[in-house]
């Protein structure tokens, strides 16, 4: 695919050609079913946040809205069957729906496990932190385990977690 770019530089109009190949397969994690999901509230919501509203997350300090994803309060855990599927990546925006932003009740922690074996872990993130980012490996995986925790600091009151544009990626 060829497209060209126009450029305003200082008054003057320069054309700049650039090639640009998409080679990205990706399967949205809510487009498919887990073998299991358990929430600690709300339900397992598919492109909703915990409490069934818009995915919202804070984005390099703006409010973000996410079509896709999933909503899941926290302690839950989402567990897909991959032995099926030769995906590369699991890619995930992560934080507090900020539907309870300024909520100071608002604390829990994400990890991802690949075949048994946690491959990430992330900080404690409360409803004003910025999102994070997750892209692991699953060359070969079996399992995808999404875990979210409530971090330890006061129960799981106001733990809206979530995994925000949440995909399974061929490359």
């Amino acid at each position: 695919m060829r497209r060209n770019d126009k450029i305003e530089q200082e008054g003057q109009q320069k054309t700049k050609k650039m090639r640009v190949v998409v080679a990205n397969q990706v399967t949205y994690t809510s487009d498919i079913d887990p073998v299991s999901a358990t929430i600690a509230w709300g339900g397992f919501q598919r492109d909703k946040s915990p409490s069934g509203k818009a995915i919202h997350l804070l984005r390099q300090g703006v409010d973000t809205t996410y079509k896709k994803g999933l909503g899941t309060h926290a302690r839950s855990t989402v567990i897909y069957d991959l032995s099926n599927s030769d995906y590369d990546y699991f890619e995930s925006y992560i934080g507090i729906d900020q539907e309870m932003q300024n909520n100071t009740s608002s604390s829990a922690r994400f990890e991802v496990s690949v075949d048994g074996k946690q491959v990430y872990g992330s900080n404690t993130f409360y409803s004003t932190t910025s999102s994070g980012f997750v892209s692991v490996s699953l060359k070969g995986a079996k399992e995808l385990k999404l875990v979210t925790t409530d971090s330890g600091i006061n129960g799981n009151a106001a733990d809206h977690t979530v995994w925000a544009d949440a995909k399974f990626v061929k490359r």
